[in-house]
C-alpha cells in the first residue's frame, strides 16, 4: 500500500472485476457515494450544489478517460 488508502480500501480496489469498469473509476465512485451520502444527511444544503459537484466529477472522469486514451494512440515517430 502506498498509505493513501486503508488496508480495507486497498482490498477492495485489488478485488475490482478487471473485466468491469477500469480501476481509476473506483475512487470516483467512492467520492460520488460520499457526496450523495452528505447530501442526504444534508450536509449539503441545495440539490443544485450537489449536482455540481457531481457533474465536475463526472468532468474529471472524462478527462481522465480522454487522457487514458493517449496512451491507446499510435504517432507515427519521424
Amino acid at each position: 500500500p502506498t498509505g493513501i488508502l486503508e488496508e480495507k480500501e486497498v482490498d477492495i480496489f485489488e478485488a475490482t472485476d478487471p473485466t468491469g469498469p477500469p480501476k481509476y473509476y473506483v475512487p470516483i465512485a467512492w467520492t460520488a457515494k460520499l457526496v450523495q451520502q452528505a447530501l442526504e444527511e444534508r450536509k449539503i444544503s441545495a440539490p443544485n450544489q450537489h449536482g455540481a459537484v457531481i457533474r465536475e466529477l463526472c468532468d474529471y472522469r472524462r478527462k481522465l478517460a480522454e487522457l487514458l486514451g493517449f496512451d491507446r494512440t499510435s504517432f507515427p515517430l519521424l
